[in-house]
Parts: structure tokens; sequence; C-alpha cells
């Protein structure tokens, strides 16, 4: 008797919230030895509930409010849920015209403070009646009817077509099993086929103890299964399921789990598999017992019944009887969190990138696009978790996963260019293997890569991505260039691409003077104050492409440089001049440098002679007698590129006058006036485009005639 009482006291006081002295009360249980296992068992679990209960962290994001009296009343109010902004629930004031002692359960409609009984067909007969539930359509409603059997409530489920004369029947013998009770009825959606599911409460044999959820999805009308959710099902009852459509969350009560005393509401998602269980926690749960949670699509607001203090109840003896319907708000606090995007390979920041934001679970999707926008801002709630889905043209598809907890105010999204299989062959006019060609491939953003050498019986393969255009050159003696653009467009619609280049053959005539002279004029660009900085040196021992490296390098700081404390839309201005700058002149001089200097060498081995012409630019930054030596360095450099280009193919030419290389300095003599001479301003002064435009060595010309061999 002993062991039974101090059980009793540790529940009692459990569910009245005095979780410390049930705790006394189970320190005593606990120090005598009891042989009622299942006793035992229970008092295991009350402590359990207990400790955890205590340690419990809460968010306390619900502000809870009983209903008002137009709703509650001394009976039980249970099972709410509000369509098209009424609130339909079962409640059991409701006393046949014969019988005024025993009450039963019939569903209410409460809109605008006025609660009246629903006239309805469902409502007939005796039975207690309750769990209003419609399907998506508000075609269907199903409820439980319920009635006595051997001093026994036996429910089952059945449903009125709305659109088929409001007909009522029973939902088929295998959901309303004979012999057990069946009720609770709520309408979800199957996570994978987006068709509808029934799910409900039975008591049916093979179940994990108690009441179980089930589920049955219904297809053209029909029910198949139903299968007991056994990620959700305890050895304990676990009540009144309800399916949150935008959020995918299934929502029901159980005692079978920890909780704060008796019944308590959980939640889990509904994804590719069902998720974790989670406890919504004190603000919502209390320590007596709640059930029958339903949640309005927003997220906003829920309703759902309790027995804690301050419900109605019948009479005193009996103050923990009767269910009151509850509103929970949700507290919603949310921050801002900042999205970047960048190419994963350059690590360069990315425009044209569509983000998806959706809470999880799916309450909506937010999307996000701008043509021009490397980054996003957007608001997100601290109590969610995030999906971030990033997707471009020509990129892999991102995911990452955010939490709202104002632990990620910035983060980081790298998107990786979708790899592009590139094959060819470089073919005649009369479609013969070309051998002993070099070609080179040109991302329309990126710095040139490097002349591949081709031999005997080898094709072109490289490596592309999908996500911009490129330029392909290919070269080889005694043929025209040829120069291809591949789209990003038709670069999207391939896997692997074959390409076939066809090279036209140079008439020996064609291939001296008029091939050089297609080079000309020919720009060369320097860096500020190179070669050799701080000098006043008219030598250097340099040669162009060696300053070119160095330079091109440095395109990245010139952008920074150029578009700092730029707002968003004058800074990709900026940007885009400054890239195209070196894209298109910088890294175009030297490679135009190397094919005039290949044709040189076949137009001299002919036996003509040539002069060309130098002339060199500075920007007007130094004083004059500097950028006089600046300038003469720069000349030198191109010429010392003839001299050591191929390990000196050219010297033999220059040495016996068959090549003349002309030089003519001319300072800052030609800069413009737009090119700023302030020391202090150094973006316009040195990282500027006019400022880069003047720091220069021109080609200008080549002058021939045929000496005799």
């Amino acid at each position: 008797i002993q062991l039974e009482a101090l059980s009793k006291l540790a529940l009692i006081n459990t569910t009245l919230g005095e979780y410390a002295e049930a705790k006394t009360f189970l320190e005593t249980y606990f120090s005598k030895e009891d042989e009622n296992t299942e006793r035992k068992a229970r008092a295991n679990k009350c402590l359990s509930d207990i400790e955890w209960a205590l340690s419990f962290e809460d968010a306390g994001n619900y502000a809870v409010e009983r209903l008002g009296d137009d709703v509650n009343t001394e009976y039980s109010e249970m099972s709410p849920s509000t369509i098209d902004g009424i609130v339909y629930y079962s409640s059991n004031n409701y006393f046949a015209s014969n019988e005024v002692v025993k009450p039963r359960s019939k569903i209410y409609a409460n809109k605008d403070g006025k609660t009246d009984l629903v006239s309805s067909d469902l409502n007939e007969g005796d039975y207690h009646v309750g769990h209003y539930a419609m399907n998506s359509d508000q075609s269907v409603v199903y409820f439980t009817r319920c009635k006595y059997e051997l001093n026994e409530v036996k429910c089952k489920i059945y449903k009125q077509n709305l659109k088929a004369d409001n007909a009522i029947e029973e939902l088929p013998v295998h959901i309303n099993t004979a012999g057990a009770h069946t009720s609770q009825p709520n309408i979800g959606v199957d996570a994978e086929t987006g068709e509808e599911v029934l799910y409900f409460v039975s008591d049916r044999t093979g179940g994990k103890g108690g009441m179980d959820i089930y589920y049955a999805p219904i297809k053209n009308g029909s029910f198949k299964g139903p299968f007991a959710l056994d990620a959700v099902n305890t050895q304990g009852d676990d009540v009144s399921p309800f399916y949150h459509r935008p959020t995918r969350q299934l929502y029901f009560s159980t005692d079978g789990r920890k909780t704060f005393g008796g019944y308590d509401i959980h939640s889990v998602y509904n994804g590719e598999q069902w998720g974790e269980v989670i406890n919504l926690g004190p603000s919502i749960n209390s320590s007596y017992n709640e059930a029958y949670f339903t949640l309005s699509d927003d997220g906003k607001e829920g309703l759902f019944s309790s027995n804690r203090v301050g419900s109605e109840y019948i009479d005193s003896e009996l103050e923990a009887c009767c269910y009151d319907i509850y509103r929970a708000q949700l507290e919603i606090n949310t921050e801002t969190l900042l999205a970047k995007l960048f190419d994963a390979e350059t690590k360069r920041p990315l425009q044209g990138v569509e983000l998806v934001l959706s809470a999880l679970p799916v309450a909506e999707d937010k999307v996000f696009y701008d043509n021009a926008a490397v980054d996003y801002k957007m608001e997100i709630r601290r109590d969610l978790t995030y999906s971030l889905f990033a997707e471009k043209a020509g990129y892999e598809p991102h995911e990452i996963k955010i939490k709202g907890d104002n632990s990620t105010a910035e983060t980081e999204i790298l998107m990786s260019p979708i790899a592009l299989q590139l094959n060819g062959f470089v073919l005649s006019e009369d479609k013969e293997k070309l051998s002993d060609y070099t070609y080179t491939i040109t991302p329309e953003d990126e710095a040139s890569r490097k002349s591949v050498n081709i031999g005997n019986g080898k094709r072109i393969s490289d490596k592309i991505s999908k996500h911009q255009d490129y330029t392909i050159k290919v070269e080889k003696e005694g043929y025209y260039p040829e120069t291809l653009v591949l789209k990003q467009e038709d670069l999207l619609k391939e896997e692997i691409l074959d390409l076939d280049i066809v090279l036209k053959k140079i008439p020996a005539a064609v291939l001296t003077k008029l091939t050089l002279d297609g080079y000309l004029p020919m720009p060369l660009f320097f860096d500020n104050d190179e070669p050799d900085q701080n000098t006043v040196s008219t030598t250097t021992t340099k040669n162009y492409h060696q300053t070119y490296l160095s330079y091109f390098q440095r395109r990245d700081e010139y952008v920074t440089q150029n578009t700092a404390g730029l707002d968003q839309e004058r800074k990709l201005d900026v940007e885009s001049s400054v890239l195209q700058f070196f894209d298109n002149k910088v890294k175009f001089g030297d490679t135009a440098l190397e094919g005039f200097t290949e044709h040189l060498l076949r137009f001299l081995q002919q036996g003509s002679q040539a002069e060309i012409m130098l002339r060199g630019y500075a920007s007007p930054r130094s004083q004059s007698s500097y950028n006089d030596a600046l300038t003469s360095r720069r000349v030198r450099s191109v010429e010392n590129h003839f001299y050591q280009w191929r390990g000196g193919a050219l010297v033999p030419y220059i040495n016996s006058g068959q090549l003349k290389l002309t030089e003519r300095p001319l300072g800052e003599s030609q800069a413009p006036p737009s090119v700023s001479d302030e020391i202090s301003d150094i973006k316009a002064s040195i990282y500027s485009v006019d400022a880069s435009y003047e720091r220069r060595v021109e080609i200008l010309e080549i002058t021939s005639s045929n000496v005799s061999q």
C-alpha cells in the first residue's frame, strides 16, 4: 500500500507541475523494493520525465491564451480546426431532448464570437460525433461517430461527400476494423506522390501499445493500407494527428515519450523520410494534458485542447476532468542573412545566380534573382532551419542548410562550373588531318592559357566549363590562323563537344608583308613604373613577356582599387571596363606579339629585309625626365623580346642588318589631359583605365624589301 501511495503521489505532483515534490516521493519509493514491474516501470518513466523537464531549454516561442466562453464550457471542448475563418470543434455540451443527465459530443462552429451546432446530417443520431476534418478541395468531410458497446465506447470514421447530396458513408472495414476503436481522422499529403493521406488513431491489434497512429494513402477515392506510423508510435498512447500541409509537418500528442506530464504535443517532419520527433516545449505544453493541435497555414497561430489549470470544469471534485480550447500564437523573431555568390574555381563574385529559400519544413519558397547581383539579403526566422538552393546555367546546383539562430549572419556559396569535354581535329581544306600545330583556349574572363603543341596523330583534348564563352585559336606554319568562338548557350546543350577546325593554306606571295601588316599597329601595355621600378636607367634585361606576366597577375588588384567606395551598379560597370582592358588589350597584345614574331621569322627566312618602328609612352605621374627614361626601358624590353625569342632565332638577322629595330621614346608628351599627374590621386594616376592605357609601347609599322640570298 505504501509503495502504491508513493507512486500515485509522485504522479499527482508531476501532473500539478510540482516536480521537486514528485522527486521526493520517488526517492522514497526507490529506497524500497517493489516487485510490481508495471508500477516500477511507471515510476522510472516519471523520474526520467521530471529530470528531462527540469533540464529542457525552451525558446518560449508561443504565447498561449484560453478561448472565450462563446466556445469553452464546463464540459470538454476538443479537436479544433479552422476552415475559411470558421473554428469547428467538438463539445460534450449537448443534451438530447429526452436525456438531461448524459451529454453527448457534437460538432459546433464558431465565427466572429457566435457559436452554432453544425446543421448537418453528420450530427444526427444517438452518437458522439467529433474530429471534423476536410480534404484539400473541401469536397469531403471526415469525422468520427462513437457509441457505447458493452459499456465501452467504440468509434468509427465516416465521411460526408459535400458535392454528392451530402451522402454519409462509413469507411471500409480495413479502416474501421471490427472490435477496435478507430477515430480522430485528419487529411495529409504524401511527401513523394503528392496524393492525399488519411491519418487516424486506433487501438487495433498489432500496434506498439495503447492508441497508435495509422495512415492510409488515398488513390481514386480508395484507401490503401492502413499502415502503422512506426516512426511516431510508442508503447503509450499516440493520438490526435494533424498534418500541416504548408510545412509537411505532422503534429500529434503522446504520453509514451518524455513529457512535462500527461499528453504533450509533438511534431515530426515528413520529408524523404520521417524526421526527428520534437516536443513543442513548456511554452505550449504543461504538466496536464495537451492534445488536438492544429496550425494555421502561415504557421503563426495554433489551436489545441488542454485540461490545465484555468480550464472550465463541471464541479470542484472533477477540476481537471475537462478540456478547453486554447490559442497558441507564435512569436516570430527574424534576422537578416547575407548570401554571397562565388565561382568555386576563380573565387570571383558570381552574378546572375537564382536563389530559392525554403524553410524546413517547407512553408513557402522565396525566389531571389537579379542578373547583376553577386549577393542577396533575406529575412529568415530564428526558430526555423532553411534550405538555400542556388542555380545558374553552366554551374552545378548547390544547396546548403542554414539555421536561423542568429549564428549565421553571412554565408558564402561556391558554385562549381560544369565541366565539358572538348575533342577536335585540325584539318586542311581537303580534310587531311594536320599535325604540328598549336592551339590556345581562352575563357572570356580568365587569363590566356598557354599554347599546346600537338604532334602527329594527336587531337585536341581539353576540359572547359559550360558557364562562359571561349575563344579557340589554332595556328600552324604556312596556314592562316583560325579562331572559333564557343558561346555559352551552345555549350549548355552539349555533354561532349567534338570539333573539326579547318585551316586554309597561305599562298607563298601572301605569306610575307601582308601577314605582318595585319598585326599592326600593335600596342603592348605595362604596369606602373615597369620594367625596373625607381630607376633612371634607360636599359633593362627583362623582355616584354616577363613584364606582361607580372602585370596581368595584378588584374584583380586593379579591379579592387578602381571599384573601392562605389555603389553596386557603378561598381559592376567599372569592374567590367577594367576586366575588358586586361583581356582585350593587355592579354591580346602579348598574344599578338607572339604571332607577329612567328610570321616575322618566316618573312626573314624568305630573304626579305624588315625595319620595325617602336614608339613608347608613359602616364604623366612623374617628371618628364623620369618618364623619358621609363619609356626607353619599355622600348628596350620589346627589343629584348626580338633578341631573346626562341633562344635568339632572330639574332642572326639583326646582326646582318636584315632586321632593324628603330626606337622612338616619347615619354609623357602624348598623354591626354584626362590622365591625372597628381601623385596623391593613386586611383586616377595609376589604376584607372585611362592611365593604364598610356603605359605602352606600340609597334607602329614595318617596312621591307627583298634582298638577294
